[in-house]
C-alpha cells in the first residue's frame, strides 16, 4: 500500500529491504530527486538499529520514517519532515550522530 501510493503520485520506488546493514528500506525518486524511507510499524520493531543510526549518519539524502498511510500522505503534500540526522535513536534513546 506504501510503495502504490508513492508510485501513484508519480515516485519510482526501489525496494532495498533485503539489502539491510541500516539501508532503509525504500529509494525514491522523483523529478531529479531522491529520498530514503525507513517503514515502521506502530508496534513492535519502532526502533532504529545500531546500523541504521550508523547509516543515517554517513547519508546525505533525506530519509523519511512512515509509519501509517497517513504519514505517506503527509510526504507526498510536503508536510513530513525527514529525520534529523543528529538525533536518531536506538531503543528510545537519542544517539548524537555527526552528520
Amino acid at each position: 500500500m506504501i510503495v502504490r501510493s508513492l508510485q501513484r503520485a508519480g515516485h519510482h520506488v526501489t525496494d532495498l529491504s533485503a539489502v539491510g546493514r541500516g539501508v532503509p528500506d525504500l529509494l525514491c525518486t522523483r523529478k531529479g530527486q531522491c529520498f530514503l524511507v525507513e517503514i515502521k510499524n506502530q508496534e513492535g520493531r519502532n526502533r532504529f538499529t545500531p546500523s541504521q543510526v550508523e547509516y543515517y549518519a554517513q547519508v546525505r539524502a533525506p530519509v523519511f520514517v512512515i509509519r501509517t498511510i497517513n504519514d505517506v500522505e503527509s510526504l507526498i503534500n510536503g508536510d513530513l519532515s525527514p529525520i534529523n540526522h543528529a538525533k536518531t535513536t536506538i531503543n528510545g534513546e537519542k544517539q548524537a550522530i555527526n552528520g
